[in-house]
């Protein structure tokens, strides 16, 4: 549910919280053994609480602060927000993914397709959004011709597009869910 996945965000946030205070003290240690933490460490710059997408500089800085002038309190504050903002964020590509998912199922109730493609449609949001035909016969058991047919119903409804590489299997993906997962959401 909604709520089930902003809570695991959360957990998880606060545990990365938590686990970069621990690896900035193991660093201090090391820093008293003659080590140095510098601000572009590749470790810090990956920390689990940071935003990728925003804050770098701001990352680094609070990082830094907290091994050299012992600022705890900017660190913890901005490992909240960037928990607030990634669970937020969270949250709103799962509605979309959520009616994304009632759409593409409405927009197959209405052809002559099987209940394999609304199976089809929960492999594509479970497991992974490229298929092939190949795949698809495998796992339920049927003719490649049969799984054709049942992807290019789908590639007809616009859920499915011929993926732009050239390789054999050919594989399928959709567009509106890859775009969903990978599309910078600004929140505020």
């Amino acid at each position: 549910s909604r709520s089930k996945v902003a809570v695991d965000i959360l957990a998880g946030a606060l545990v990365g919280a938590l686990a970069g205070y621990a690896l900035v003290k193991t660093v201090e240690g090391v820093k008293k053994l003659g080590g140095a933490l510098t601000p572009s460490s590749g470790l810090f710059r990956e920390g689990l609480c940071h935003s990728k997408t925003r804050k770098l500089e701001e990352y680094i800085t609070n990082l830094f602060n907290v091994s050299s002038k012992g600022d705890w309190n900017n660190w913890i504050a901005f490992c909240l927000r960037a928990t607030i903002h990634q669970a937020k964020d969270a949250v709103s590509r799962f509605d979309r993914l959520v009616s994304l998912r009632e759409s593409y199922r409405d927009r197959i109730s209405k052809t002559k397709i099987s209940n394999r493609g609304y199976k089809i449609i929960d492999i594509l949001f479970n497991e992974l959004p490229i298929i092939s035909i190949t795949q698809i016969s495998k796992k339920f058991d049927i003719t490649y011709h049969t799984a054709k047919n049942d992807i290019e119903l789908l590639v007809k409804q616009d859920i499915l597009k011929k993926a732009p590489f050239k390789t054999r299997p050919k594989f399928f993906l959709s567009p509106d869910i890859m775009s969903v997962a990978h599309t910078h959401i600004e929140i505020e």
